[in-house]
């Protein structure tokens, strides 16, 4: 199913769903394309962008919080194709892997199909960004952001404040 990308916001406390939650790949869509997807708060999507600027192929997998329980998004403006009526919105660090522009750029979602397990990693590659804070902070924020299990793909990019 198509659907226009739009920006979240915040994802903030979801009752909807309980355990650890990994909020960089959160995302909050539109009626009428959990409707056509079938999806409910919670499911599991894959977002695709074929049309990527470098030719490439562009994938995520999101899971679906509620906009009426908390996620805050960003409107569509209406575009000369009117308001868009399919819309998944997604935070920001996603929208920048897919290359994609909120409100112009649009992308496939699909129903994720669970597989048995999750294939764990063999290795990460941290790199250390020059900061001002001592090496005791930097470590506890290493903890406090696998805390949660984190689901990040081959080549994907992320930050720890």
């Amino acid at each position: 199913v198509a659907a226009v990308v739009g920006r979240l916001l915040h994802p903030l406390c979801c009752p909807a769903l309980t355990g650890p939650r990994d909020t960089f790949h959160e995302a909050c869509a539109s009626e009428d394309l959990l409707r056509s997807v079938g999806a409910d708060i919670g499911s599991e999507l894959n977002v695709c962008r074929t049309a990527s600027p470098d030719g490439t192929r562009k994938s995520c997998r999101v899971r679906l919080v509620g906009a009426d329980q908390g996620a805050s998004v960003c409107p569509i403006k209406p575009s000369d194709r009117g308001c868009p009526s399919q819309a998944i919105y997604l935070p920001t660090n996603l929208i920048e892997h897919l290359d994609a522009t909120p409100g112009r750029s649009i992308v496939s979602v699909t129903m994720t199909v669970q597989e048995e397990g999750a294939t764990l990693a063999r290795r990460v590659v941290l790199m250390r960004v020059q900061t001002s804070s001592g090496r005791r902070c930097r470590y506890s924020a290493l903890r406090s952001f696998f805390h949660v299990p984190r689901l990040l793909q081959q080549g994907e990019v992320f930050s720890i404040p």
